[in-house]
């Protein structure tokens, strides 16, 4: 779990100039998946379909690209011993 978090720091500090966080900071679910003692893991939300402006980005490739470098840069990060 404290992987899990560390990661999560991680990539909302990455995240947070690509696009407004909603949440300053992770927060917990109860989704078996993440709770996995083994494999640390995060649930990531990069916009909402429900609000006009985040469909538009999640519609646009440069935005998607960008979260995927983002996501992949982090995991890297996260990796290193």
């Amino acid at each position: 779990m404290r992987d899990s978090f560390q990661f999560a720091e991680t990539l909302l500090k990455d995240i947070k100039p690509i696009n407004q966080l909603k949440y300053p900071s992770y927060r917990q679910a109860n989704f078996i998946v993440l709770k996995a003692p083994d494999i640390p893991s995060v649930l990531v939300e990069m916009a909402y379909i429900t609000n006009k402006e985040d469909e538009r980005l999640l519609n646009h490739g440069e935005f998607q690209e960008k979260m995927a470098e983002t996501l992949t840069t982090s995991i890297k990060k996260s990796l290193r011993p």
